[in-house]
């Protein structure tokens, strides 16, 4: 049986208003459905499309550049829809392939009023179709804002995937309600949520902050791993809890921060201003250069509180 070496990426691109036209050519659905037995143009299974969505675009569009569509919430369900008629097909050729790698490139501002809404913006959530969830890479100058859900009011991601915060990308005033968690990201993954470049949730102007009632004001991680590095920052976020900036639950949350990243300027009513680490399978690792500054509690550990976790400094 044949080894098939490849990597499948599909990419969002969520454009501003301003995006300049043209460079998406046509055929990307039959390229994203074309069968692993095939080669294109002569070359391996091995090949990337990209999908694009704009608030000027309508879901009954396409996906190019031309004709984007107009809610992520599509994209995704047309990335789930490839996946679920390709995956066994490529596990039939080669059980041993890795999974499908599909990636969601945002650049631009997504935004639902003024965070009184039940939904977080994003929600990325394992429907069990696939072995992992694409990995979803939000980057460019993309914000998130004025998102509300029980838990995640900026995002809310469920699954073994990964999710990726790069390049300016911005999660700000959204809000967890009732007494929900994670106001920002809402984090309850089997795999990695990276924050890298200048990625920023949370800000430092007045109306920035990401809150949640009960646990992280900026980022709840629950399960999984959170990793923050290159100038990556959580700052400005407030709960009525614990976990200013970042709550690290259990069973099994790891974060860590390494190079330039920065918690800043958090505020809990409780405990843990910068980081709460919940008992007992929370741990948290800081290395590098990487910065506590200004974070605040009403109760115990200004910067960082360990409630029978791990907590490391290297």
């Amino acid at each position: 049986m044949a080894n098939h070496t490849w990597r499948r990426t599909v990419a969002v691109l969520a454009c501003g208003l301003l995006a300049a036209l043209g460079g998406c050519r046509n055929g990307w659905m039959e390229d994203i459905m074309a069968p692993i037995s095939g080669e294109k143009g002569g070359g391996p299974p091995d090949w990337r499309r990209t999908l694009y969505v704009a608030p000027w675009g309508s879901d009954n569009g396409n996906g190019t550049e031309a004709a984007p569509f107009a809610t992520m919430d599509k994209a995704l369900a047309v990335i789930r829809n490839a996946y679920d008629a390709e995956w066994p097909n490529y596990q039939s050729a080669d059980p041993d392939a890795p999974p499908d790698a599909a990636r969601i490139i945002v650049d631009g501002t997504i935004a639902s009023g003024d965070g009184t809404s039940n939904d977080a913006l994003f929600d990325i959530i394992d429907t069990a179709l696939y072995d992992t969830l694409p990995p979803v890479t939000l980057d460019g100058n993309l914000t998130l804002t004025g998102g509300a859900a029980y838990n995640g009011g900026g995002v809310y991601f469920q699954g073994d995937g990964d999710f990726i915060m790069t390049g300016n990308a911005a999660i700000k005033n959204n809000h967890a309600t009732a007494t929900g968690w994670g106001g920002g990201v809402d984090f309850a993954g089997a795999g990695n949520f990276i924050m890298s470049g200048h990625a920023v949730i949370g800000g430092a102007e007045p109306g920035d902050a990401n809150t949640a009632p009960l646990y992280g004001g900026g980022v709840r991680i629950a399960g999984g791993s959170f990793i923050m590095k290159e100038h990556a920052a959580v700052i400005g976020n407030e709960t009525g809890g614990n976990g200013g900036g970042v709550y690290v639950a259990n069973p099994g949350g790891t974060f860590t921060m390494e190079g330039s990243a920065v918690i800043g300027d958090n505020e809990a009513t409780g405990d843990g201003g910068g980081v709460y680490v919940a008992n007992p399978g929370g741990t948290f690792t800081m290395e590098g250069g990487a910065v506590f500054s200004g974070n605040e509690s009403g109760g115990g550990g200004g910067g960082v509180y360990v409630s029978g976790g791990t907590f490391e400094m290297k």
